[in-house]
């Protein structure tokens, strides 16, 4: 019987990820406050639903980056 092989994932990539959470928070907010800009509600209401995509891909990431072996970081607010 064979031990199971256990990598770690490099903190360059985790970093990379990391940063990508940043961006899709950094977006989460800008189209949020574009989306208060627009007096078109039913335009607005769909710069919301990017918005809450952009949350919903860093929360998903954050998970992924949980599972890799990387840290839940404090910094983001997500």
């Amino acid at each position: 019987m064979s031990a199971p092989l256990i990598t770690k994932t490099p903190v360059l990539i985790l970093d990379k990820l990391e940063g990508l959470i940043s961006k899709l928070i950094e977006a989460k907010n800008i189209f949020e406050k574009l989306a208060s800009n627009f007096k078109n509600k039913e335009l607005g209401q769909s710069v919301i639903g990017i918005a809450q995509e952009s949350r919903q891909y860093a929360t998903e990431l954050s998970s992924q980056i949980q599972s890799l072996g990387g840290e839940k970081r404090a910094s983001h607010d997500i």
